[in-house]
């Protein structure tokens, strides 16, 4: 299972990282690791939106909770790869649909 490879590859100490070198899980894996993240964070009680949002604008991962690893996890994204990956779905999204 994807979920379970990511969890083999981040069982290093919760160090935030500090460039994108860092950020070790690729594209493909992240509406995974973003469906996880948002589980963790609606368990522990918060607003996985608004908490993934707050990430996204700021890119600091201490937006996100912390609860259920949720914080590591998405500390291994890549914000500007994810939110170039999610202009280029909604254009071509929105574009589709007003082509129908």
């Amino acid at each position: 299972m994807v979920l379970e490879t990511i969890k083999g590859r981040l069982n290093t100490p919760s160090e935030e990282p500090k460039n994108t070198e860092e950020c070790i899980i690729p594209l493909s894996e992240y509406r995974d690791v973003l469906l996880e993240v948002g589980n963790s964070i609606e368990l522990g009680g918060y607003n996985p939106v608004s908490q993934i949002v707050g990430f996204l604008l700021s890119e600091d991962p201490t937006h996100v909770a912390n609860y259920g690893n949720a914080r590591n996890l998405i500390g291994k994204i890549d914000r500007d790869a994810l939110l170039e990956d999610m202009v280029k779905y909604y254009l071509t999204k929105t574009q589709d649909d007003n082509n129908k």
